[in-house]
């Protein structure tokens, strides 16, 4: 998954899990479980924690036959390629980038308004300044599928099943 706080990477990971019968391993929700304030849930330097339960969750689905969907910020290209070669390639997986784009002035009401109510914590300012401004677009040689961040999630769910469709083919 690809796009900024607030995008709507969440609801569209949920939503191609459940169309097409995916593993959903969330971020969000690990560190919901793993830690249990909000401090430790924020703390970007539990980050190797929470990575390394991702990881595991997914290599061991994948390795199990299994489609993933792998629901984190994985804006930086060399986190993509590190993620492919270290999951998909051992499990000989197609990767394929989900990029949830949204407008910047968007995602940051999306992240004040999901933060207000309580359904995540918020993001410090400045650490959603480092997650938007680490956004590099996919290369050429990624796979990608580009869901419009504003539409419905019907509009969503046909856009995606009908580029998915183009690349499973």
């Amino acid at each position: 998954m690809l796009g900024y706080p607030g995008s709507g990477k969440s609801t569209v990971a949920r939503m191609i899990a459940t169309k097409l019968g995916a593993i959903l391993i969330s971020s969000d929700e690990i560190r919901k479980w793993m830690f249990s304030t909000q401090e430790e849930i924020i703390n970007i330097k539990l980050n190797p924690y929470v990575f390394g339960a991702l990881d595991y969750a997914a290599h061991t689905y994948l390795s199990a036959g299994s489609s993933v969907i792998y629901d984190a910020n994985n804006n930086k290209r060399s986190v993509r390629n590190k993620k492919t070669k270290l999951l998909a390639a051992p499990t000989k997986t197609k990767t394929v980038v989900i990029w949830v784009k949204t407008p910047k002035k968007i995602a940051i009401e999306r992240e004040k308004a999901r933060s207000k109510n309580h359904e995540y914590l918020p993001i410090p300012r400045r650490r959603y300044e480092q997650l938007v401004n680490a956004l590099e677009p996919p290369h050429n040689s990624e796979l990608l599928i580009e869901i419009d961040g504003t539409r419905s999630r019907s509009r969503q769910q046909s856009s995606f099943m009908k580029q998915y469709s183009d690349i499973s083919s």
